[in-house]
């Protein structure tokens, strides 16, 4: 306490101490996390601790005030930091008299000290000085430099103290949102403030270790969800939130300029050897991400809100779904693919036969679908049916479970992420041909109007297209990255076999899984089939066409039978379809699986047409489709 109070009247009482070489010993036993290495060099800090000997990793931590106030706080919690530190060491030492009475619980009570005074440091109480914006633990937490076990010993410590906790750890939380927000992949400073919150949300206490005290304080930030002040609410919440920044990791160029500039020249040689390592990185982080959501998701008290967060980006996202849209009032790209892959590994555990199917009609659904076109009835039959049952005596309404809300956030969130990337990566596609055929054609008459008094103009058009064709380039080799994933599209076709074994369940009306329904269905599909939204059907056909072009191993590697069948049933069953355009989609789709179209897939043409339903129906049923 003597310590504290002359570090508190600005004095530093160790700087004339010269360090033990015990103290110079640092070990990765020392820290909260393995992954600092104890053998790269660092500087002494002027406590002369063993905590200060880590070596530190530069990051752009927002900025600290270099005032004596800053360096009082953050000298006292290094100076307790260091001693807890060396109740390791002791305990390292001299292994076999620290583990018993009287030294073991000597050295226990110094931890106790230790962290409780740590926590009186954090919240200004020691000091008569106010504290800094930044919280003096952010630096540590960022850097993983806190002794081994400080960390989770100061939330066991704090936690049962609501008001005492969030002084404590709502700076750390904000300090990370703020210093997310200026983080990118470019220099990889995005990967600290990832890590740092995963570590945190891990921790756990309680007598059987099922309390997770950081996530429900994370879901009480003011910013977790806050209301939305602009038109542009998609982007806005995009960057305000608190999780927003950390999802906010990106590779397109319209979300991060700076990848285009840094990594892409516009040679597609050189480009392509940079995809691999950047879609490794980007995987890498959100399988982290996936982690951070699933600890929240698993507090029972974080569940809630956490759930309502991602059910809000989908909401206010989904005019992206639109044919046309003002991007800029939306979530990029980026974005909505890092909560897709989080969705794709929190859904892939779902069992099908634990979702409830009335889900998209539930009173307390999280998905919204009254204005979507319906696979078979109009609005009003649709409206009448869901009447019918909310006053039927034999229908109950069941309250949701996480699997039934997972499952359906995520097929949505497929709708309002990946099919809008898809078809914005296709329309870029089209302007890059459209651009080199206006390059091509005027200089191929460059002969014609060279001498003619336009020329200056012409040749000013020719600079600005193939100046506009060579940052098209770099914006789709960026999208190549970003997009064309195939670990993000095996998770996709994964989950829109689950999509298309549920929807042929409830057209046949039998459980997933069981042999191929008999052929021909009845003229009069089931109305819960009927009133489900025609895009759930149109997407799985979108996006298969759209990886037989660009990635087409995926598709011909991945294809499971369920998904095959699915496809017969509805070409041979279009009378429960009253689009007969979707028909033709999925036609479309059975046409492009053939070999002379796409060689890749010759093996998987061929278990299309070795299926009972081809054998028997397809010849048929196409040509009745055709000939109406």
């Amino acid at each position: 306490m003597e310590v504290l109070s002359q570090l508190g009247r600005g004095e530093n009482p160790l700087q004339d101490l010269a360090p033990c070489a015990a103290c110079n010993q640092t070990t990765p036993d020392n820290l909260d996390s393995p992954g600092v290495s104890s053998s790269s060099p660092a500087p002494l800090s002027p406590l002369l601790s063993p905590v200060a000997t880590l070596p530190h990793h530069p990051m752009s931590v927002v900025p600290l005030s270099s005032d004596s106030q800053q360096d009082i706080h953050t000298r006292s919690l290094m100076y307790l930091m260091d001693c807890y530190a060396r109740v390791a060491m002791e305990e390292r030492n001299h292994p076999k008299r620290s583990s018993i009475p009287p030294l073991s619980d000597v050295l226990a009570e110094i931890r106790a000290q230790c962290v409780q005074y740590a926590s009186l440091s954090l919240q200004g109480v020691l000091i008569d000085e106010e504290l800094p914006r930044t919280s003096p633990l952010l630096g540590p937490v960022l850097n993983q430099s806190l002794p081994r076990g400080f960390l989770p010993e100061l939330v066991a410590r704090t936690h049962a103290n609501h008001e005492l906790f969030n002084k404590v750890f709502s700076p750390v939380l904000q300090g990370l949102f703020l210093t997310m927000q200026t983080s990118s992949i470019v220099g990889n400073g995005h990967r600290q403030p990832i890590q740092a919150l995963s570590d945190l949300v891990e921790i756990r206490c309680g007598p059987s270790g099922n309390v997770r005290p950081i996530c429900r304080l994370l879901t009480h930030q003011s910013n977790f969800l806050p209301d939305v002040v602009t038109q542009a609410v998609g982007r806005e919440l995009a960057k305000t939130s608190f999780l927003g920044p950390f999802l906010s990791v990106s590779v397109f160029a319209e979300d991060e300029a700076k990848v285009a500039d840094k990594f892409f020249s516009g040679n597609p040689v050189a480009d392509k050897s940079l995809n691999q390592t950047l879609q490794q990185e980007l995987e890498n982080t959100r399988i982290l991400l996936h982690k951070v959501f699933h600890d929240i998701l698993v507090c029972n008290s974080a569940r809630e809100a956490t759930l309502s967060y991602l059910a809000a980006l989908l909401r206010n996202n989904e005019k992206r779904a639109q044919i046309q849209v003002d991007e800029r009032s939306l979530a990029g790209d980026g974005f909505m693919l890092n909560v897709l892959s989080i969705m794709q590994f929190l859904a892939v555990k779902v069992k099908l036969d634990k979702v409830d199917v009335f889900y998209p009609f539930h009173p307390s659904s999280l998905v919204d679908i009254k204005n979507d076109t319906r696979l078979k009835f109009t609005s009003q039959e649709a409206a009448a049916w869901l009447d019918d049952l909310n006053r039927s005596l034999i229908h109950k309404w069941k309250e949701p479970k996480f699997p039934t809300h997972c499952w359906f956030l995520t097929l949505h969130c497929h709708h309002l992420a990946l099919l809008p990337a898809c078809h914005k990566y296709q329309r870029r596609l089209r302007a890059l041909r459209d651009l080199q055929k206006l390059v091509d054609e005027m200089q191929a008459t460059e002969a014609q109007w060279k001498e003619m008094h336009f020329a200056a103009r012409n040749k000013e058009l020719l600079k600005q297209w193939k100046q506009q064709i060579k940052k098209l380039n770099r914006s789709k080799a960026c999208a190549d990255t970003g997009l064309l994933n195939e670990a993000l599209l095996r998770r996709s076709l994964q989950f829109y076999t689950s999509v298309a074994e549920f929807l042929l369940g409830l057209l046949v009306q039998l459980p997933p899984g069981v042999t191929p329904p008999s052929l021909p269905l009845p003229s009069d599909a089931p109305a819960i089939f009927s009133a489900l939204p025609e895009w759930y059907v149109e997407d799985i056909a979108e996006f298969l066409l759209f990886v037989l072009q660009f990635t087409p191993g995926v598709v011909a590697d991945c294809t499971e039978d369920s998904l095959i069948t699915w496809l017969l049933v509805v070409v041979c069953s279009p009378q429960c379809i009253k689009n007969p355009y979707m028909v033709a989609k999925i036609i479309e789709v059975l046409f492009v699986i053939n070999p002379g179209i796409q060689s890749r897939t010759e093996q998987l043409h061929a278990r299309v047409m070795a299926h009972p339903i081809s054998e028997m129906h397809l010849p048929s049923c196409l040509m009745k489709f055709y000939t109406g």
